[in-house]
């Protein structure tokens, strides 16, 4: 990331400005703004989807049901990843060997326990992802359909080091590509830069700029991206010691359509 200059926080600012896209459902969604954003930036954020307060609620019940009884970080089976399921994952992906991170994973699929209260947004998120790549609404959401299943999920950037290095979503991008379809990824703000953490987090790369719209983001934004675009997360809070014996830090959600390997 040297050859990477940071924009500045009032580009930034105009950027998200230019960006956001405000609807108080799926059905309202300015979808032609949407995929136009898309198009020209790569990313957008849809506001009032999700609320602050019910997203507030189900990361309450994340965090008084906080353990941090990993499994390891790469072995699990297919079938494991398809229930509620949490592992730690420090160093390189096996399946993207330029790709290093510090991540917990916590796999809450819908046919899963609702164990976070969030199956209710997971709905939605999945419904706005289908609109964007046209299947219906429901599609792969509660079943497997076409080989594919939605990894609804929390990932956890732990306070002190969490982070993903920049990369493209390239088993995604394979994955819904096999099924003719967009390369879209959906991310919900569980946590606020700000209030939750101080530093670090999302960012894209685009034209060399190092560019961080997470900072203006609010509990419950949904930030739409192009899985092809550069991006990743930048340390969360490195000013402070590395804790992953508690929920603190960055978390998000995603709603991300996996091969089915079971």
């Amino acid at each position: 990331m040297s050859d990477t200059v940071a924009m500045s926080k009032a580009d930034c600012r105009a950027l998200f400005d230019q960006t956001l896209i405000e609807a108080t459902s799926v059905e309202a969604l300015a979808l032609d703004d949407l995929k136009r954003a898309l198009s020209d930036v790569g990313f957008a954020t849809v506001r009032g989807i999700a609320s602050p307060d019910e997203i507030a609620r189900s990361r309450t019940a994340f965090r008084d049901g906080f353990t941090s009884d990993d499994h390891p970080g790469v072995g699990e089976t297919a079938k494991d990843i398809q229930g509620n399921f949490q592992k730690l994952r420090a160093g390189i992906s096996p399946l993207a060997p330029t790709n290093s991170r510090l991540v917990r994973t916590i796999f809450n699929p819908l046919w899963a326990d609702d164990i976070f209260g969030l199956h209710d947004v997971f709905m939605r998120m999945i419904a706005m992802r289908n609109l964007l790549v046209g299947k219906p609404l429901t599609y792969a959401s509660t079943s497997i359909e076409d080989g594919l299943w939605t990894a609804a999920r929390l990932q956890h950037y732990p306070t002190g080091g969490g982070f993903m290095s920049a990369h493209v979503d390239q088993v995604v991008v394979d994955a819904v590509a096999s099924a003719g379809m967009e390369h879209v990824q959906l991310l919900l703000m569980f946590t606020r830069k700000g209030e939750d953490y101080e530093r670090g987090g999302g960012f894209t790369v685009k034209d060399g700029q190092f560019i961080d719209v997470e900072q203006f983001c609010e509990l419950g934004d949904i930030v739409v991206y192009d899985s092809r675009i550069l991006h990743g997360v930048d340390t969360v809070d490195p000013h402070k010691r590395l804790d992953i014996d508690t929920p603190d830090g960055r978390t998000v959600a995603f709603v991300t359509l996996y091969k089915d390997m079971a």
